[in-house]
């Protein structure tokens, strides 16, 4: 809201800048491409130590300039600190975080990609974020809101026939967040959950559940 600049980068607490001319880059291919956002590689320090990731390595090589991503074909929902975005694009939409404790920035990348059409992806280095630093046991107080930016990306994806993201979006739960749901059987997790199914059941058929009995 108290942004003025033409684009938008964001950057967490645990997280820091990489590339010294990532952001410069950034921008003079937004510009050249004509696009509202622009996508970049990702690293992670691992015990001190810089790591590659294969994030965006999918769609541009290194060594290249970079490559226009139609949203249709890349369909993902994580990582919004690899982008930059153009102002206007944000404003024009609304497009904002939501209030939620965890899983807040995947809605907002979502909207903003789709809103986008597609995105100008170059061979740099934006972000890098240190991993290993937090106990995921601390994050359990906040599934709930986890599963609903996770539902809310279900939701959106059913809306927009975006069936290779809801794929993506139902591995996550099951992979990701299947061992804190056993661990944290409260009444507003059923609740989430069975929102969860119902979208899942519209879509799948399947007699498969993600909730449970809270008297279990």
């Amino acid at each position: 809201d108290n942004a003025h600049g033409e684009y938008l980068a964001f950057l967490d607490a645990d997280d820091f800048f990489f590339d010294k001319d990532a952001i410069e880059r950034m921008v003079a291919a937004s510009r050249e491409n004509k696009v509202s956002v622009c996508g970049s590689y990702r690293k992670e320090l691992r015990n001190g130590k810089v790591i590659d990731t294969d994030f965006m390595r999918d769609f541009v090589m290194p060594g290249t300039k970079g490559t226009l991503v139609s949203f249709e074909d890349y369909q993902f929902d994580f990582f919004f600190q690899c982008f930059l975005y153009n102002h206007e694009l944000i404003a024009a939409n609304n497009i904002r975080f939501k209030e939620y404790m965890r899983y807040e920035d995947p809605p907002f990348l979502l909207k903003a990609l789709d809103l986008a059409k597609c995105f100008y992806a170059i061979p740099v280095v934006l972000h890098c974020y240190r991993k290993g630093h937090k106990d995921r046991k601390g994050n359990i107080p906040f599934l709930p809101d986890s599963l609903r930016g996770l539902r809310d990306n279900l939701v959106y994806a059913e809306e927009h026939n975006y069936t290779k993201l809801f794929r993506i979006l139902i591995g996550r739960l099951i992979w990701m967040y299947r061992e804190e749901i056993m661990q944290n059987k409260s009444l507003e997790l059923k609740n989430v959950l069975d929102e969860i199914d119902d979208i899942f059941h519209r879509n799948v058929n399947s007699e498969f559940s993600f909730s449970f009995d809270v008297n279990d």
